[in-house]
């Protein structure tokens, strides 16, 4: 799992929150993957958002592999003139890479349609001080909403690249 503290551009408004998100491997190749986001943003705007979803990784070379998922979203933004709720679903493609033995990065395309549809790009890297302590950054750009990540993440068996 991660946590991870987020900085956020939406739509002119500035802000700053945490992203909670694990995955797990059932069976082979196969993913269960959630996450929880909680953002505050100017002018007492505040978002949430759960998703959770399944997908799966096709491993292409040694420390090569591409994934997909499918995920559920529910999402909900409270302000002062009134609160939204809304849910739809997401879709997630991406290559991951160890570089290194101790470097892994990531490039993904994420559509989600959840009241009104958007496409962002993210771009990751992650350090591995350890098999179960990483380090990373990301960065989200395109849609309505521009993000970067800082955090850690643990790891319970292994996520390296195969």
């Amino acid at each position: 799992g991660s946590i991870i503290r987020r900085a956020w551009t939406l739509d002119g408004l500035d802000g700053d929150g945490f992203l909670l998100e694990g995955s797990f491997s059932p069976s082979g190749n196969w993913l269960i993957v959630g996450s929880f986001t909680s953002v505050a943003l100017d002018f007492d705007v505040d978002s949430t958002a759960f998703e959770v979803g399944g997908g799966y990784v096709w491993p292409q070379a040694q420390n090569f592999d591409v994934f997909a998922t499918a995920t559920f979203i529910s999402a909900s933004v409270d302000t002062n003139f009134g609160d939204a709720d809304e849910t739809g679903f997401g879709l997630t493609a991406g290559v991951r890479s160890r570089f290194t033995d101790n470097f892994e990065g990531r490039g993904e395309i994420k559509y989600a349609d959840v009241g009104a549809s958007d496409t962002l790009i993210r771009l990751s890297g992650d350090y591995y001080f350890t098999d179960q302590f990483v380090a990373g950054i990301s960065v989200d750009v395109g849609g309505d909403a521009d993000t970067f990540y800082v955090g850690g993440r643990w790891i319970f068996g292994s996520r390296k690249a195969k």
